[in-house]
């Protein structure tokens, strides 16, 4: 927003556009504390550089420009306390998914609030504490109902210890109000090893229960649980031979942010060889799998600094594994390197080639995911990934089609806009083309899936566009695409889709049943984004 003026919308006149910058340029919440300001405009100098402008419009530009501009290195830490400034920072990729429980409030999910009493939010600067959205704050706000596993202190109720000693497969269903079952307590509770292995015989079907971030108990194991591994006789051996024979997908399980168990493992043992040892015991043929802070527990993990290295094929990542060190049958991207282009796919200065060739190079990899549907560009963007940035030429889009598959287009696919034919393709190639289609919830090395990328590179505006993008948005959906997952700054689409007034996806992703109470890193909710 800018003073109650969406930012999405465009200026329709310069009148308006007189208005905005007259509006912004009084700001008060915007404004910050002028500084020691070095090579100040003057206004006859910016009529100079802009072409007719006024001298009042001048002044308010040089206004905007002692308020925004960062002065010195003095003025930067009173800035970036400004929530308009603190917004555009993400985190490094290794503050998140390197560590057992996530550094700041703003990324928690369910299963760190099993832990967060363990935490010292007055030597966790990164907490805010005392801001009432601490994690003191959030163990007070979730252990007053009585539903909850834990006392406001951190222990563990009274009626838990009954449950624990008549256990039933009824009682493996109990959820505290964030759907936590007593597995994901005793898994993430220090100490709680021997419950654990009591109450998992009766669990059943309750074995692969997920919270509400859809993480299982094995994504909030707690770090003792990784002591004595690869050893034959280790906990974590003998849960695992517990759930190998009859939950074998729960391993391929990811929460919100595109986490396995594998990412938990890797982030408390990171070590090449602990963690194949982990995959080859479980025998999951895994593929790369990034989430959203960048983190892949196959291609990030540390070797063992005694065990010589193979030297690496691929070109993502400095360290990633060989087929000989990942299990029989696992199968590795293949990355395309892309020409040196910005985020925001507009051609960089360095590369002065023309634009079109950017979006051939996407176009090649749409091409390139039908016989390999793993396939990456150098920014780990996948086949859908592109196929929603890419300019298409329908013609050329659909002789390539045609000869990579045998089979012919009906005359109702034929109707189809060419990106949204293309994407029932890819999301279901024929077995010709492939065996499995282009994961929907692949995350780019940015941290965006395939409908967060669809969201942001399409907009709505025109009556036909709409109506496509609903198509292609509602196909994305019924293809397993995640209306859940989030982003580095902890959006789920329906909270990007708000940032970036897309109407349509709105309305899509609410009829999708989108959580409308879901909020981003900063605690807003749609309502705050959209206002």
């Amino acid at each position: 927003m800018l003073d109650h003026d969406p930012r999405h919308l465009r200026p329709e006149s310069r009148v308006e556009m007189d208005q905005r910058i007259d509006s912004l340029s009084k700001s008060i919440i915007r404004k910050r504390t002028p500084g020691n300001i070095i090579g100040r405009l003057h206004p006859t100098e910016v009529q100079r550089r802009i072409s007719d402008c006024s001298t009042l419009y001048a002044e308010k530009v040089c206004s905007l420009l002692d308020n925004f501009t960062i002065a010195s290195v003095l003025d930067l830490e009173d800035i970036q306390r400004h929530s308009w400034l603190a917004e555009s920072h993400e985190l490094p990729i290794t503050d998140i998914g390197a560590v057992g429980i996530s550094p700041t409030p703003g990324f928690a999910v369910p299963g760190d609030i099993l832990t967060a009493h363990t935490l010292d939010c007055a030597e966790l600067p990164a907490s805010g504490h005392g801001s009432g959205t601490c994690w003191c704050a959030i163990v007070a706000e979730t252990t007053r109902e009585e539903d909850s596993w834990l006392t406001p202190t951190g222990e563990i109720r009274d009626k838990v210890s009954d449950l624990v000693r008549n256990p039933s497969p009824e009682v493996c269903q109990l959820h505290d109000p964030f759907g936590n079952t007593l597995l994901h307590l005793f898994s993430a509770t220090s100490g709680c090893q021997a419950q654990l292995f009591r109450v998992v015989p009766y669990a059943g079907n309750a074995l692969g229960l997920t919270n509400t971030a859809n993480q299982t108990f094995l994504h909030v194991l707690s770090p003792e649980w990784f002591t004595n591994v690869p050893s034959a006789l280790s906990s974590l051996r003998r849960l695992l031979d517990v759930i190998r024979p009859s939950h074998p997908d729960i391993f391929h399980v990811t929460d919100v942010y595109g986490r396995t168990f594998f990412h938990r493992a890797a982030s408390l043992r990171a070590d090449r060889e602990v963690l194949t040892d982990i995959l080859a015991y479980c025998n999951i043929a895994i593929p790369l799998s990034r989430d959203a802070f960048g983190f892949d527990p196959v291609a990030n993990v540390q070797p063992n600094p005694t065990v010589p290295q193979p030297e690496s094929t691929n070109h993502g990542s400095p360290i990633s594994y060989t087929p000989h060190h990942l299990p029989i049958g696992s199968n590795m991207p293949s990355r395309v390197p892309s020409p040196s282009v910005s985020v925001s796919g507009i051609p960089s200065r360095a590369y002065e080639g023309p634009f079109l060739a950017y979006h051939a190079r996407l176009i090649q990899i749409i091409h390139s995911a039908y016989p390999n549907p793993l396939v990456e560009d150098s920014e780990g963007r996948n086949g859908l990934h592109c196929l929603a940035e890419a300019i298409i030429n329908q013609q050329i889009m659909d002789k390539q089609r045609s000869a990579l598959s045998t089979t012919s287009m009906t005359e109702h696919e034929n109707a189809l806009p060419s990106r949204l034919r293309h994407l029932r393709s890819l999301l279901d190639p024929s077995p010709e083309d492939s065996a499995v289609g282009v994961n929907p919830n692949a995350y780019d090395k940015s941290g965006c899936t395939p409908l967060m990328a669809f969201i942001q590179h399409n907009a709505d505006h025109e009556d036909d566009k709409s109506r496509t993008l609903q198509s292609i948005l509602e196909t994305l959906t019924k293809g397993g695409a995640s209306i859940e997952a989030r982003n580095r700054r902890g959006e789920t689409p329906l909270l990007i889709a708000a940032r970036l007034g897309r109407k349509t996806a709105l309305s899509v992703l609410l009829e999708q049943g989108a959580n409308m109470r879901a909020k981003d890193r900063w605690g807003r909710g749609v309502l705050e984004i959209l206002d």
